[in-house]
């Protein structure tokens, strides 16, 4: 009797029949670019806050050759950058998924940058770096698709 009333419910709730929520303002030109842009103003500025930034906190961690040190995490970054392109542009036109790899790719820069500004050690930063890439490439890859 209760998964009745509850399928009843969730019926009623989730009305089929009813376009979602937002649709309209959600998939306008406008919108979507606005949330395209942001997604890449993220990615430039994880991208570009390595040079002025992380010299400082290197030295703060006490690494010697900092120019070198920084050097390889730009490389990581292009590394990044180079693993994923393929695959996600792969995946973003053989499924037709737009919304959910940008999504994920904000997530990761995010979630990367954070990891990066929080490293105490430097491979941690390395790792970051690469997945600042990965993050990056979906959302050049899959933002310019959705345009």
């Amino acid at each position: 009797m209760t998964s009745t009333l509850t399928g009843d419910a969730c019926r009623k709730f989730f009305n089929r029949n009813s376009p979602p929520i937002g649709l309209k303002w959600r998939s306008s030109y406008w919108f979507i670019t606005f949330v395209v842009a942001l997604g890449l103003a993220t990615d430039m500025l994880v991208y570009t806050i390595i040079v002025p930034v992380l010299p400082f906190q290197l030295q703060r961690l006490g690494y010697h050759g900092v120019s070198g040190l920084t050097g390889w995490l730009l490389f990581a970054f292009s590394g990044g950058l180079f693993a994923a392109t393929f695959p996600a542009a792969m995946f973003s036109e053989r499924y037709d998924a737009r919304q959910s790899p940008l999504v994920l790719g904000v997530i990761i820069l995010v979630g990367s940058q954070i990891m990066l500004m929080e490293a105490p050690v430097y491979w941690l930063m390395v790792l970051a770096r690469v997945l600042q890439g990965i993050g990056s490439t979906m959302v050049w890859v899959v933002g310019m698709a959705l345009l």
